[in-house]
């Protein structure tokens, strides 16, 4: 099922932390699996470097972890969405 940026944040309770509420996220994958039109998980900042060279288009991260390079939802506990 595809939703918007926007709707994800709404269902997940997350925050945009950057990037267009009206994006297309079309699934969920890993951090080396993800594609330009699927989320991942970053649950660290030590992490985030890996995000820089994943090919995925949207990130779920730390509150207060961006603004980063490509659109993010940012949550409280990044497990627990």
């Amino acid at each position: 099922m595809t939703l918007t940026l926007g709707q994800l944040a709404e269902r997940l309770g997350a925050t945009i932390g950057g990037g267009d509420a009206a994006a297309l996220v079309a699934g969920a994958a890993t951090l080396e699996a993800a594609g330009p039109d699927e989320i991942t998980l970053v649950d660290s900042a030590d992490k985030l470097h890996l995000l820089a060279k994943s090919r995925a288009g949207f990130a779920i991260v730390p509150v207060g972890t961006g603004p980063l390079e490509k659109p993010t939802l940012e949550a409280a506990d990044v497990h627990a969405v």
